[in-house]
């Protein structure tokens, strides 16, 4: 995922703490945990699979690449964002940022006259 590199382990490493962090959350509802969920959670070596692995041909390798779209779903299912998985710092508005903002607000409504009795 773009110049730097895609380090898929401290991926599944985030997704497994927010998965157990959201277990503890909601005992009643325990995420499901996916066949690719499962693929992208075996690169993080303290995952242990909720049911046991067969041996043989058959066994998939670990997802080191997964599709955005399942990222995406694998955060709104755990009720976080895919910068939180991906380890993105949060976006921080200011308190400058916010007057700014407050001012273009005003602006905005002298311009189309917003608070006009009319509305």
């Amino acid at each position: 995922m773009g110049q730097r590199g895609f380090d898929i382990r401290a991926l599944a490493r985030t997704i497994n703490r927010r998965r157990e962090e959201f277990n503890q959350r909601h005992p009643e509802r325990p995420v499901a945990i996916t066949p690719v969920m499962s693929r992208i959670l075996e690169n993080d070596d303290d995952y242990i699979p909720y049911r046991s692995r067969t041996s043989g041909s058959k066994r998939r390798p670990p997802a080191i690449n997964p599709a955005i779209s399942t990222v995406i779903e694998i955060a709104a299912s755990l009720e976080t964002t895919v910068g939180d998985l991906l380890g993105e710092p949060a976006y921080r508005v200011t308190i400058a940022d916010r007057r700014r903002l407050r001012e273009f607000v005003r602006y905005l409504i002298a311009l189309f006259e917003l608070d006009s009795r009319e509305l």
